[in-house]
């Protein structure tokens, strides 16, 4: 596993791929160096992967595959703590940034490429019941969802079309606009997980709509957030709801269902400017035979 310190990563992308001709080692000891001369002024462009560790503009899609592998961002040693600070402070403010631009390329991708994402994710009337009666119904009398394990995030699943999707991108949600109530203080809310699973299980208990996706909203929790308190509706423990306008910044990640369970839009939208996205028939008629 190769470490690259998140100086060296700005600098990296910030003169361009060009660089990466250097043995990554080279580069790693430039980077005391560089945050020497001018850590704040580095680390601006640093917008963070969580993956790689590598700006978002310079993923690892673009490396060269010898120079492909898992980064574990570190700050060099040589870094003061005030240079420490100042470095963690403009990151996390370049990270706020990156989730805008991600939200907006996001919403915009999804316009761009309506078609071609309908005809590889789109979830047909049979699916959806197949679906629900074969894999969801058998078991909502015990159901036994358990939570992802991160304590930071909460899932939403929905059944929308593309203008939906992307209108959620940019305004985020609100308990004006939903008509879910159950389980909750009696008041319209919007409800969350912290199960994936569960989330992505409510995709298929919202009836039928045309032209329309599977989608699982990964979503930074917060205050407003709270556990529902009923016993019959929530005896898994993992259901949240929030009385509040939840800000689009809090959407972390945006998942679609397809074929082999839930893919990341951003990686559905690379495949299609690639055309490489298979149509869904391939794979949504499968419980076509369940009630024949």
């Amino acid at each position: 596993m190769k470490h690259i310190n998140i100086i060296s990563a700005a600098v990296l992308c910030g003169v361009g791929l060009a660089v990466l001709t250097e043995p990554l080692q080279a580069q790693a000891v430039k980077a005391p160096v560089v945050a020497a001369r001018s850590a704040g002024k580095a680390a601006q462009t640093v917008l963070g992967s969580g993956i790689s560790g590598l700006p978002y503009y310079c993923s690892l899609r673009n490396l060269p595959a010898s120079a492909r592998g898992k980064f574990i961002p570190v700050l060099p040693a040589s870094l003061s703590a005030a240079q420490a600070n100042a470095v963690n402070r403009v990151v996390l403010q370049a990270k706020q940034e990156r989730a805008v631009r991600s939200r907006l390329f996001l919403s915009a991708g999804t316009r761009l490429h309506r078609e071609e994402i309908l005809k590889g994710y789109h979830l047909p009337l049979n699916y959806i019941e197949g679906y629900y009666f074969r894999r969801i119904q058998p078991y909502l009398a015990t159901p036994r969802y358990t939570p992802d394990g991160d304590k930071d995030i909460l899932f939403r699943g929905m059944l929308l079309t593309p203008e939906e999707l992307s209108e959620v991108m940019r305004k985020g949600f609100s308990p004006s606009t939903s008509t879910w109530n159950t389980g909750t203080d009696g008041r319209a809310a919007v409800s969350f997980s912290s199960s994936s699973v569960e989330a992505a299980h409510y995709i298929f208990q919202q009836g039928f709509k045309k032209n329309t996706i599977g989608v699982v909203f990964e979503v930074r929790r917060s205050p407003a957030m709270v556990p529902g308190l009923s016993r019959l509706y929530n005896s898994t423990k993992t259901i949240y709801y929030s009385y509040e306008d939840i800000a689009p910044e809090n959407i972390v990640d945006v998942l679609v269902w397809g074929e082999y369970g839930l893919e990341r839009l951003e990686d559905i939208i690379h495949k299609a400017a690639r055309g490489e996205i298979r149509p869904h028939t391939n794979w949504t008629g499968q419980f076509d035979g369940l009630f024949r």
